[in-house]
């Protein structure tokens, strides 16, 4: 197959470790963009903006919006589900 890499298992980790500690060592203030905040979620641009638009996710409303890191890092932590044994 043209254009696949094969990656070890081991290899996959080191390389998904290296993106994590990468994202989270960006010099993001403390306001943060659609797509950094996309990115440092791991979810979509999208996501970001249906999740304002729902009234989930706070902003700071101009030509380009601003969400707080805090208000972003509250809000993926009320989304957090666990799982009750039954």
């Amino acid at each position: 197959m043209e254009g696949l890499i094969h990656i070890r298992p081991s290899e996959f980790a080191t390389r998904a470790v290296r993106i994590v500690e990468g994202i989270e060592k960006k010099p993001y203030g403390k306001l943060l963009t659609v797509n950094q905040a996309a990115e440092y979620s791991g979810l979509s641009a999208w996501t970001i903006r249906n999740m304002v638009h729902r009234g989930q996710l706070r902003y700071i409303p101009g030509k380009h919006w601003k969400i707080d890191v805090r208000d972003l890092d509250k809000t993926l932590e009320s989304m957090k589900e666990t799982r009750e044994e039954e």
